[in-house]
């Protein structure tokens, strides 16, 4: 469970890996279980593209071309 809004859940969205529920909402919470117990598909999906993410944006090479594509739009 993450707050809605935040940067983690911004991150789960993105990275298309995983489903967001807020923390206090315990039928949300059972129900994307249920969900998801219920779409071994689409969980194994969620799982590769979380690790297609962090492998791609968390990784050194990631990192760099972050930090060049930052420096070349402030640069003009």
């Amino acid at each position: 469970s993450i707050d809605s809004g935040t940067e983690l859940a911004r991150l789960v969205v993105e990275a298309q890996a995983g489903l967001v529920v807020a923390p206090d909402d315990l039928d949300a919470f059972v129900e994307a279980i249920e969900q998801l117990a219920g779409d071994q598909a689409s969980m194994r999906e969620m799982g590769m593209a979380g690790r297609v993410w962090i492998e791609g944006a968390r990784s050194a090479r990631g990192i760099a071309d972050s930090y060049l594509d930052l420096v070349e739009r402030l640069s003009g």
